[in-house]
Parts: structure tokens; C-alpha cells; sequence
């Protein structure tokens, strides 16, 4: 067993799982300033 554990794909959990944390929370910063919830009542 390596240092890293990885997919039957071949690829490294522990960096694909990092990098998706980091591409997500960049985007949900830039989406929840451009789409903000605005509720109007009569």
C-alpha cells in the first residue's frame, strides 16, 4: 500500500479531493455575491 490511496482509475483520492474543495469553495464565493435572494412583499 502506498502513501496515497487511490481510485481503480488510477488517480490520487486525497489530491483529486483537495482540489475539489478549493475549485468549490472559490465558486460558491462568486456565485452567492452575484445570485442574491431579494424578497418583496405587498
Amino acid at each position: 500500500m502506498g502513501l496515497f490511496k487511490r481510485n481503480p482509475f488510477g488517480h490520487i483520492l486525497f489530491l483529486k479531493k483537495w482540489l475539489i474543495r478549493i475549485l468549490g469553495s472559490a465558486t460558491y464565493r462568486r456565485f452567492k455575491a452575484f445570485t442574491q435572494l431579494q424578497i418583496e412583499a405587498r
